[in-house]
């Protein structure tokens, strides 16, 4: 069963259920995914770069703190509501791709962001990546085009955004969307970690984050072959794999300073946990979507292994809406799109617009 959706609390596609937990299944035949995303890929013209075929890499420079960042915005611009799109580790604005025309096509004006240190922007070596850094990048960027956003992200960029809300508050944020959310800028925190773990983590980070060996790890962690093999592990879609994405991951890391912000991001603090920002986010209209094949951060925590399990995400927030995808993996917006597209606008019009009024 391909696409299966599920919203674990009595509602599923945005529709009453009569059982809690039932699921509803959006199908779509492997064929006519890949011809579909062939069509999505040729259909913009203006986001193609020229005599190449591949996607175009820079769009809008935005300037903060005189660093270069990188903003892809879509849509029109009176739209009453606006978009925040942040993506996870390693990636870009184009991952957004596909979601991002769908919504903007829907009406609403859809900005996609390089968080400093990935895609086309800036890369300094002389600042401490963080989640609290990106989270204040987006929130002067939300501030100075103004309006009402929902702020969305995947992974890391989940995180990033929760944080943003948390900052900028009511008078910009009117709903939030994680796809598939990270517990941390890294993979474990310190305080979760029994005493003889701690120690053997800190031994690995300071072999393979050195600036000898590290560089060696980055340079056998950006090829082609592993990101496409990383890639078939973490997707639960194997036909949104493609080499337009290989490439698309593969571009940025080999501009200068790219292998830096690779060890420093790794290197770097987890920053604060899902938890305590929806917490603190609880009059903000929230939704997430899943997929349920992600080995990386599982929405459930059967195996123990995961410390942030998105199933409990609902316990910390009165008004959180959490959708899973079934055999999809870590980034559902770019390996379902379309089911990701339905699930987004009819959140929006059911949990958003009756607040903020219709967003075109």
């Amino acid at each position: 069963m391909t696409g299966g959706v599920c919203f674990v609390g009595g509602v599923v596609a945005g529709r009453p259920a009569a059982v809690k937990g039932r699921c509803s299944y959006y199908r779509e035949s492997s064929a006519t995914f890949r011809l579909r995303r062939t069509l999505m890929r040729v259909s913009e013209p203006a986001v193609v770069a020229e005599n190449t075929g591949r996607l175009q890499r820079n769009y809008e420079d935005w300037s903060w703190n005189g660093y270069k960042v990188n903003v892809k915005s879509q849509g029109p611009e009176d739209a009453k509501l606006n978009v925040l799109l942040v993506h996870g580790f390693g990636a870009s604005v184009n991952h957004w791709f596909e979601l991002q025309q769908m919504l903007a096509d829907s009406g609403l004006r859809v900005h996609a962001v390089d968080l400093l240190g990935f895609g086309a922007s800036d890369k300094p070596v002389d600042v401490e990546y963080s989640i609290e850094l990106w989270s204040d990048m987006l929130s002067d960027l939300v501030r100075e085009k103004g309006g009402q956003w929902i702020v969305s992200g995947n992974s890391v960029g989940s995180l990033a955004a929760l944080d943003t809300a948390n900052k900028l508050g009511k008078d910009f944020v009117s709903g939030i969307c994680l796809f598939n959310c990270a517990g941390g800028l890294t993979a474990f925190r310190y305080s979760e970690l029994s005493i003889p773990i701690r120690v053997l983590y800190f031994m690995v980070r300071k072999i393979f984050f050195n600036p000898i060996l590290g560089r060696w790890f980055f340079d056998n962690y950006r090829s082609k072959s592993n990101i496409e093999s990383i890639l078939l592990q973490v997707y639960g879609n194997k036909d949104a794999v493609t080499d337009e994405l290989v490439e698309m991951l593969f571009t940025p890391s080999e501009d200068e300073n790219a292998s830096s912000v690779f060890l420093k991001v790794l290197d770097g603090p987890p920053g604060p946990t899902p938890e305590s920002l929806l917490q603190k986010l609880s009059w903000c209209p929230s939704l997430a979507i899943w997929g349920q094949a992600d080995p990386w951060t599982p929405v459930g925590n059967e195996n123990g292994m995961n410390f942030h399990p998105g199933c409990e995400f609902p316990e910390y927030h009165p008004n959180f809406q959490l959708f899973m995808l079934n055999e999809t993996g870590h980034c559902p917006h770019d390996e379902r799109p379309e089911e990701c597209r339905k699930l987004f606008l009819d959140w929006i019009e059911k949990s958003v617009s009756p607040k903020t009024g219709d967003y075109n």
